[in-house]
């Protein structure tokens, strides 16, 4: 099941959201906690960003939102966990794993330019 965590937060606070929650995400997936992950932005639209992850299991998805919070209030101090089922679970797998897919290849891409700076 994908679950998707809402942030509150202006364009620059996103990116910035994102960059530094790269190697603690990378590392849900190493610990097995997750079996996916996907980021959206929304801004202007929204100024908000949806951290994503795929998880079926109770006791993961305790640690996982444990540490997310942890993780968004070093950038977003007034940041409330705020959790809910990503479309309601209606949307085919492959939608999913075309989010996770660009997601992937975003970290990628930063993974790349890092490596040649």
């Amino acid at each position: 099941m994908w679950y998707e965590y809402p942030i509150p937060a202006n364009y620059q606070k996103q990116k910035e959201t994102i960059k530094q929650s790269k190697k603690w995400i990378e590392s849900l997936e190493s610990r097995d906690l997750i079996q996916g992950f996907a980021f959206n932005h929304y801004y202007p639209v929204s100024g908000t960003l949806n951290i994503r992850f795929d998880c079926i299991d109770e006791e993961k998805l305790k640690i996982i939102r444990k540490e997310l919070e942890r993780e968004v209030k070093r950038l977003v101090p007034n940041y409330v966990l705020e959790e809910r089922l990503w479309d309601a679970g209606k949307t085919p797998e492959y939608i999913y794993k075309a989010y996770e897919f660009g997601s992937r290849c975003a970290f990628l891409f930063w993974h790349i330019m890092h490596a040649c700076a």
